[in-house]
């Protein structure tokens, strides 16, 4: 009885450490990875090949490339009134004097220091709105035979004809002229004999008084050896109107006083 028990615990034993074995080998294959197969890259597939499909898309982008940059690199934006004209360019009419007119800005006042900005900003808007020949028609229709219209001149030109000419704005050389004769002080001196003295200062000396308020010029007459000077120191405006005023006077009294002794 007891050889019978110990053959059973020996089987029973036997058995538990065959299936502890069987066990420990399927954990072993469920925890290794599962190699599934993997499509190659360089695998041949049907149609051009890679290294083409590469290089020609490298190609057209090349190709795309100054495209467009050419159309991100516009010039500027337009205004409402340049993309009117733009319109009238592009359908193939030509321009009026009506579209030519909605460019003109308000002018502001000839001694502003905005009427120079204005001008300029005005005249290089007209030179980009409009081509030359279009610039010269606009002339022609208005002055006809002009020297403002002649076939020689730059666009710059036609440009600025168009301002001092059909839009009467003041010459800006003239402006920037005027402002130095207003503000810059000068000293002239007018020779005089003695007879044209006489004539110039009047009755007690009174008209060369009213003359120097109305010029707002001081004047002083200097001996030059044996020769007489009227002195005028003020504004270049000044000083020049003086100078003419006094030309003027005197040819008139000498033809009256030329007159009464006849």
């Amino acid at each position: 009885m007891p050889l019978l028990r110990q053959a059973r615990a020996s089987h029973s034993l036997s058995a538990a450490c065959r299936s502890l074995s069987k066990c420990r080998c399927n954990s072993s294959l469920a925890t290794q990875p599962r190699h599934e197969p993997e499509h190659s890259d360089s695998a041949p597939v049907a149609g051009p090949s890679n290294a083409n499909a590469s290089s020609s898309s490298s190609s057209a982008q090349r190709k795309l490339a100054p495209a467009v940059s050419q159309e991100t690199s516009v010039v500027e934006p337009f205004s409402r009134v340049q993309t009117y004209l733009a319109t009238i360019n592009a359908s193939g009419i030509e321009p009026t004097r009506f579209d030519l007119d909605r460019y003109q800005p308000e002018r502001p006042h000839v001694y502003s220091p905005k009427y120079a900005e204005v001008y300029n900003a005005t005249l290089n808007t007209l030179m980009r709105s409009f081509t030359k020949e279009q610039l010269r028609k606009f002339l022609v229709q208005e002055l006809g035979t002009s020297r403002h219209c002649s076939t020689s001149r730059k666009k710059a030109d036609y440009a600025e004809s168009i301002m001092e000419q059909l839009w009467k704005w003041p010459k800006l050389a003239d402006v920037e002229q005027a402002k130095r004769d207003k503000t810059e002080v000068v000293t002239n001196e007018l020779p005089v004999t003695v007879s044209q003295l006489f004539l110039i200062l009047g009755k007690d000396g009174m008209d060369l008084k009213r003359m120097s308020q109305d010029f707002d010029v001081h004047i002083s007459l200097k001996r030059r050896g044996k020769l007489l000077a009227l002195r005028a120191e003020g504004t270049r405006s000044g000083v020049r109107e003086l100078f003419e005023h006094i030309a003027v006077i005197g040819r008139v009294r000498s033809i009256i006083m030329f007159s009464a002794r006849s």
